[in-house]
């Protein structure tokens, strides 16, 4: 049912090499595995933490409700909020594919969203 998403959001980070990404923050190559699988057992509270940190988001943002099991929940249990939409193209790849004028236009629309969330 609720499962450790992190691949999702490294995606959506833009980050594609998730595990030199990982190393760069310190993790050991055996928790990178772990951490990577689909469906760990366990997540270190500190770990969460610290991805929480780097990645600048919730704890809710790493974990995921599979569609299945969330059809077993009641209509408005919290936990259908974890359900995620189907995962897209990393942003950094749709970027390369865009003009420069659009670029243009996405840098500002970043910047603005940066100053907002200061």
């Amino acid at each position: 049912m609720l499962y450790f998403d992190i691949t999702r959001v490294l995606n959506q980070k833009g980050i594609l090499n998730h595990s030199i990404f990982l190393q760069q923050l310190g993790f050991k190559d055996y928790v990178i595995k772990r951490m990577m699988r689909i469906n760990p057992t366990r997540i270190d509270i500190n770990l969460l933490g610290a991805l929480c940190n780097a990645l600048n988001c919730t704890p809710n943002d790493l974990f995921s409700v599979k569609t299945s099991a969330a059809a077993s929940l009641p209509p408005n249990h919290v936990l259908k909020t974890l359900v995620r939409e189907k995962q897209t193209a990393p942003i950094s790849l749709k970027l390369v594919k865009l003009p420069l004028e659009k670029l243009a236009q996405v840098q500002e629309l970043v910047d603005k969203l940066t100053e907002e969330g200061k």
